[in-house]
């Protein structure tokens, strides 16, 4: 089952009829059943008897329901399950993420879609409160669609942006599965660090797992760093490639932010599924990692976020098994 995370007060129709064509899209080519989910709970109305203050109460269970049936309608959703309407008596955005994560995690679910917002000041940085927080917290793939995503793209291309990372060998693994699955071609993308990037992660020790190890506070040796960078492109294209998935290697050497050549290549190469690890280093494990954030924002096409502390925590992949979409 894939779960399709419904806003049912969302008045953006279009992104809603993108995010329902791009997950009936991957479901068909997983074989899997769409259901769309929503939690509600309480909501900001006017005191009694017209009071001029607002009070949070509950919401009205049978008027989401019917808000919902509405949606449906006018989206003209093809046959799916029945909604699944989650209470939470609470206007916790966090608590509300929660619970969408933890029953996606009760049913078995493969993936879940979900729509964020691109915003401006604050939104930024911020994706949405609610995207964030269930990206934070769901132990089940997410994959997340933009307003820039809502152009009609086929899941033949998918890109894979690594570091290196500890467990990018690992995402790699549930990368190629889907690949398999949705016979699409593959490309793996690194973007080499800039001098000045080198410099402040040498300062701060946050980079540990690079492709040299820690690297000096001077005299970087950067040839050595891109032919590094480019031999472990080859052993995960060999891992790839050994599993019958086609596969294009980049290696990106322009100065520019890492989100910046990811959006590049992926309009570039018309890729229909970006994935990506959401953090790497100590810096950024306790937030959802700026890159992740702004190709999120701003990618055509969806953004498969893989969260390695919660899928990596289980036993590692064994050989033969059926994909699962494991989240990182």
């Amino acid at each position: 089952m894939v779960i399709w995370a419904l806003d049912p007060l969302s008045s953006e129709t279009r992104l809603q009829q993108a995010s329902l064509r791009k997950v009936h899209a991957v479901a068909e080519s997983l074989h899997a059943e769409v259901q769309p989910a929503y939690v509600y709970g309480r909501i900001m109305e006017l005191g009694p008897s017209g009071s001029p203050w607002l009070e949070s109460i509950p919401a009205s269970r049978t008027a989401i329901e019917s808000r919902v049936d509405r949606l449906l309608r006018k989206l003209d959703a093809p046959p799916m399950a029945k909604p699944m309407g989650l209470f939470v008596d609470t206007q916790s955005t966090v608590l509300r993420a929660q619970e969408l994560a933890d029953y996606a995690s009760r049913s078995g679910a493969l993936a879940i879609f979900c729509e964020t917002h691109a915003r401006k000041g604050l939104g930024r940085f911020f994706l949405g409160s609610f995207t964030e927080a269930l990206l934070l917290r769901s132990a089940v793939p997410v994959i997340s669609v933009s307003p820039a995503g809502t152009r009609r793209t086929a899941f033949n291309r998918i890109l894979f942006a690594t570091d290196f990372g500890p467990y990018s060998r690992r995402a790699l693994r549930e990368v190629i599965d889907l690949a398999k699955e949705l016979r699409s071609e593959l490309t793996l993308l690194h973007v080499l660090p800039t001098i000045s990037t080198l410099v402040t992660l040498s300062e701060l020790a946050s980079y540990p797992h690079g492709p040299l190890g820690r690297f000096p506070s001077k005299g970087f040796p950067l040839d050595d760093l891109r032919e590094s960078a480019r031999q472990q492109l080859d052993r995960m294209a060999a891992m790839a490639r050994a599993e019958g998935v086609t596969v294009q290697l980049v290696l990106s050497e322009k100065v520019e932010p890492v989100a910046e050549a990811v959006l590049r290549e992926v309009r570039k190469r018309r890729i229909g599924l970006i994935a990506l690890e959401a953090e790497s280093g100590r810096l950024s494990s306790a937030l959802l990692g700026s890159v992740s954030r702004q190709v999120i924002r701003r990618a055509p096409c969806p953004v498969w976020t893989i969260r390695s502390r919660l899928a990596f925590a289980k036993p590692a992949r064994q050989t033969g098994r059926k994909p699962t979409l494991r989240a990182a």
